[in-house]
């Protein structure tokens, strides 16, 4: 009776453990979620407060082109080509996700030669389609926030809204792939707000004027 008892704990903790680390990844990756990612990110900057990092928010350019093109299931297999080159350059030495779509992070502690290791993830991918070779070059986008040293006063929300903010500034810039965020993108930020905050009584003031 010890023992089925004993297979039935073990049953129970390795569906409990199956469970939640379904609820931690990608399902189409295997990469860690966005939910994940921040958790893990916050604990790594916690835990480290001596090192720098860098935070980076990555997307393809029309993506959606893919999927429309040529299926569902091929535009999945080019996300997890791109989900092994994170890998592969990498490893253990940061974290990163997919976030959604064709969305992911990166936290990795700062490193000289980061932006021609990001170059190196958008190169060229050559996939099956009905037996026909088909080759697709992902023009991504990149966003850079440096994480400074001994420098924790924002929450990682901030971190990845900043990195965010970098790489949408670059959006409809075809010259441009990697972007940091800097004191501009900040002045800019903060007067949008400073804008937004002003909107709601400058309506209920009449101070709108229709042109």
């Amino acid at each position: 009776l010890g023992g089925v008892i004993a297979l039935y704990l073990i049953s129970l903790w390795l569906r409990e453990r199956h469970f939640r680390h379904m609820a931690m990844t990608d399902t189409v990756t295997g990469l860690w979620n966005g939910v994940c990612f921040r958790g893990k990110a916050k604990e790594e900057l916690s835990r480290n407060r001596q090192k720098s990092y860098q935070l980076i928010s990555m997307d393809m350019e029309h993506f959606k082109y893919v999927n429309n093109d040529f299926g569902e299931k091929v535009a999945d297999n080019v996300l997890v080509v791109i989900a092994e080159r994170l890998r592969k350059k990498f490893g253990k030495k940061a974290l990163y996700a997919r976030e959604m779509g064709d969305q992911f992070f990166i936290l990795t502690e700062r490193r000289t030669d980061i932006e021609e290791v990001l170059g190196e993830l958008a190169g060229e991918i050559i996939f099956d389609n009905n037996g026909m070779e088909q080759r697709y070059k992902p023009a991504m986008k990149f966003g850079i926030y440096n994480i400074e040293a001994n420098n924790r006063e924002s929450q990682i929300g901030q971190y990845i809204d900043a990195a965010v903010s970098a790489r949408k500034s670059i959006k409809r810039d075809h010259t441009k792939q990697i972007a940091y965020f800097d004191d501009k993108m900040e002045s800019d930020i903060r007067v949008e707000a400073q804008i937004e905050k002003k909107m709601e009584s400058a309506l209920k003031q009449g101070e709108f004027v229709v042109y």
